[in-house]
């Protein structure tokens, strides 16, 4: 299990991902589980190697977001739905 900011930042460049660096309560992420040391691998299929990736494949979905999260050694697919404008919450 990620514990640290250190080996967040490092597992994610390691993998080729987007860090999760928090998820706030109620929200849509939260309700789909994302958490605190996920690491976003794709989005709707996309690639997410960057941040500036991670944001172009939300903004081009249509509500729905399908983020495959890597997760203390194994992969999960998490369906968010996201808020009228697009935003997680």
């Amino acid at each position: 299990m990620i514990k640290s900011p250190a080996e967040l930042s490092l597992a994610a460049k390691t993998l080729g991902g987007v860090p999760i660096w928090g998820v706030l309560p109620g929200t849509a992420a939260a309700r789909a589980g994302v958490r605190y040391g996920d690491i976003v691998m794709r989005v709707n299929g996309i690639e997410t190697r960057t941040l500036e990736d991670f944001i172009a494949a939300r903004e081009a979905s249509d509500g729905r977001v399908v983020f495959d999260v890597f997760r203390e050694g194994e992969l999960l697919r998490l369906n968010v739905h996201l808020a009228t404008g697009g935003t997680l919450s």
